[in-house]
Parts: C-alpha cells; sequence; structure tokens
C-alpha cells in the first residue's frame, strides 16, 4: 500500500532466516536485515515504522554515543505486536514518554485500549491510531469453533524474580506447568495437551518430562490450534480469543507478580476468560468446561466474555492494515 498509494520513499527489512524472504529479496525496497545497507539506512531515514521497539533495531555496540543514539532520535512508528491490555506499562518501560522507544505514534485496537496507554505511558491522545493491530488483519477471525479439534495449549509467563533458582525444576514456573499438565490428562488425551515454554525456558523444559509436549513452532501458528489456551499474564490471550479460542487465567502468584511487575491492567469484569488463583479453583473450571475429552467452548467463551473482548480489541473485519496505512498517508509518513 505504501508503494502504490504512499508518496515517500519506504525500504522493508526482514530477516535472510524469515520464510518470506526468498520470495521478496529481489522487490524494489526490500533490504536484509544487518547488511551494510541496512546500517546505512538506520541512521538516515525519517520514520521506523515496527511491531517492536526501536532498540532492536541495532545489534551494534559502539563507543561513539552519537550511533548508539541515533536509533532513538528518528520518530518511531509502533505497530505493536500484541494488545496492550493485560500488563502494566510502568515507569520502567521502554515506551514511555522520554524513554528510548517513546513512539511519535502508537497503533491501538480500541478506544479503551487508547485511553489506558495515553495513562501510563504519559503520551498525548492525538499520538495514538486507533486502527486495531496489523497482525489481526492476518489472521482469521473466530474459525475456531466447536468443531475444532480438541486442543488446550498451556501457556504461561517466566518470571524474572525466578532467574536466581539454580535448579529450573523447583522454579513455580515449572511446577506450575507440570500440575496443569497432570489436572489435563485426567480429562483428555496427553496427546492433545500443548505446552508452550517460554523462550528463556524451552532448553531447560527439553530435558524434563514435558519435552514430549512441548511446541517448537511459532506463537502465532500454535494458536490457530487452540481451542482453549491457560495463561497467566500473556497478551497472546488477546490472539487466541480473536481466532475463537476460549481462555482461562491461571495466577497463584498474583501478590508476588504485581508487587514486582506492576498492577494489572483488567478489572474484574473486564477479563475474556474466567480467573482463578491456585489448582482446586481451575480444575473446578476444568470440569465443567471439558467432557470425555471435548472441549465445550460455550463454557469458556460466553456471551459476557466476548462482549468484554470487543470492548478491548473493537476490529475484526480484517482491514486493520488498510486503516493504518491512511492514516499514515494523512502525516505524510508514507
Amino acid at each position: 500500500m505504501a508503494q502504490k498509494e504512499g508518496n515517500s520513499k519506504c525500504y522493508y527489512v526482514i530477516s535472510p532466516e524469515s520464510p518470506d524472504y526468498e520470495k521478496i529479496k529481489n522487490v524494489k525496497g526490500v533490504v536484509k536485515k544487518y547488511s551494510f545497507k541496512y546500517y546505512w539506512l538506520l541512521y538516515n531515514v525519517s520514520n521506523y515504522i515496527s511491531t517492536e521497539a526501536p532498540a532492536h533495531l541495532n545489534i551494534l555496540r559502539s563507543n561513539n554515543k552519537y550511533f548508539r543514539l541515533a536509533t532513538c532520535e528518528h520518530p518511531f512508528i509502533f505497530l505493536q505486536h500484541g494488545i496492550t491490555y493485560l500488563k502494566c506499562q510502568g515507569p520502567s518501560s521502554t515506551f514511555v514518554l522520554n524513554k528510548e522507544g517513546e513512539p511519535a505514534y502508537m497503533v491501538v485496537g480500541s478506544q479503551k485500549e487508547l485511553d489506558v496507554c495515553a495513562d501510563m505511558l504519559k503520551l498525548s491522545e492525538e499520538r495514538f491510531l486507533n486502527t486495531g493491530l496489523p497482525i489481526f488483519s492476518k489472521i482469521q477471525y473466530k474459525h475456531i469453533d466447536e468443531s475444532s479439534p480438541d486442543k488446550v495449549v498451556i501457556m504461561l509467563t517466566w518470571k524474572s524474580y525466578e532467574e536466581h533458582i539454580q535448579e529450573f525444576t523447583n522454579s513455580e514456573y515449572y511446577q506450575n506447568v507440570m500440575s496443569i499438565y497432570h489436572m489435563l490428562e485426567r480429562y483428555m488425551a496427553a496427546e492433545n495437551i500443548i505446552i508452550v515454554p517460554h523462550p528463556k525456558m524451552a532448553s531447560l523444559c527439553e530435558n524434563t518430562p514435558l519435552k514430549h509436549n512441548m511446541w517448537e513452532g511459532s506463537i502465532s501458528e500454535v494458536l490457530q490450534y487452540a481451542k482453549l489456551l491457560i495463561t497467566d499474564y500473556s497478551s497472546v490471550c488477546y490472539n487466541s480469543f480473536y481466532q475463537g479460542g476460549g481462555v482461562i487465567f491461571f495466577q497463584p502468584d498474583l501478590v508476588h507478580y504485581q508487587a514486582e511487575a506492576g498492577e494489572l491492567i483488567p478489572a474484574d469484569d473486564e477479563y475474556i476468560g474466567y480467573r482463578v488463583f491456585n489448582l482446586d479453583e481451575l480444575e473446578k473450571v476444568i470440569e465443567k468446561a471439558i467432557t470425555d475429552g471435548k472441549i465445550r467452548l460455550e463454557t469458556v467463551r460466553n456471551k459476557e466474555f466476548e462482549k468484554r473482548y470487543l470492548t478491548i480489541n473493537e476490529y475484526h473485519d480484517g482491514k486493520n492494515i488498510e486503516r493504518i496505512a491512511i492514516k499514515l498517508k494523512e502525516l505524510n509518513i508514507i
């Protein structure tokens, strides 16, 4: 859309490891990540448009402060890679006003998300583009239904306050994942239980009984099969729900987590799935949600949860990218 309708000279960065690299490497404006041209452009462009923070653009480390700070001095349009309506973006966030990742503009998926991001990041509302996130133009809305394969995905987040634990199996992360897995085994076949390890934990999980159920592909791919997602604080809950899956929030360490990471954003009546705080509460929900190995979507994805979701992510017509392009053209960025 930038090529066809925009007025700017745009470049498109792609990693040579990407499965799409061979398809588009010869297209005009496509630049290989970390090439000489890539770094030349890095210090000369007018704007960055990305789903990641500007600090991730540059893997070079230099004693020259101008090179170090260059990627933080160009205007940054933050497309977001996931909805910001779960974990707090506190004062330490890279995206807060006057921090290195402060966006000139930021894409959001609803007025509700806009309001909370403006407040947390200390940015004016005019700097938010309420268009819907680009990722939701690339995944199918509500393609998961009662007839879909009965797959449960366990995806808990790793906590930085457990990094001092030398024996991985002593961590709450590992013990919680194992407890949930063994509970689910009583309700469905083991091959229908998928564990998505945190990237930091993947290699450690390979040496445990979890290895046979570990997902080795991308997170975006596994969410296509998640008829039920069990998570704690991951924003992928919104991606999963968008596709038609149900979500359960398992938060036994809530007090400790919020003491370290800040208060969670949603009020209790804004969660898009059942919220439980121990294994007994989780099992009560599982008993209702899974019968003879079949996930009952009407239990974990009721009308109230759907209503709440649509206030957080308003757009489901697959046209978010078109809306973003129109806004960026109006702002003379593309």
